[in-house]
């Protein structure tokens, strides 16, 4: 995406101090989510609905706590392929 001088300027004034954390922050977010490497620790979700997902497997599609709705595509001998909101998914089992 390429911005000319005047949407530049426009950008700077929209960027201020105040949110400029932010916004490093956010990206910093969005980087490690896309690369896979957020600390699981930091990730906040109801406990009470952590089931084994070994049993979700049996089925078709099911709800997973922090998956959201997964859809099996193919079964193997020692697992499954997931389909998510966020890719295919691998699961060993």
């Amino acid at each position: 995406y390429i911005l000319n001088n005047n949407h530049r300027e426009s950008l700077q004034s929209v960027i201020t101090d105040s949110n400029k954390a932010y916004l490093l922050n956010f990206s910093s977010y969005l980087y490690k989510l896309r690369k896979g490497i957020l600390d699981p620790n930091k990730i906040k979700y109801n406990s009470s609905d952590n089931t084994d997902l070994k049993i979700h497997l049996e089925k078709e599609s099911f709800n997973h706590p922090i998956l959201g709705k997964c859809l099996v595509i193919k079964r193997t001998e020692n697992g499954a392929i997931v389909k998510t909101k966020i890719g295919n998914i691998n699961v060993k089992g």
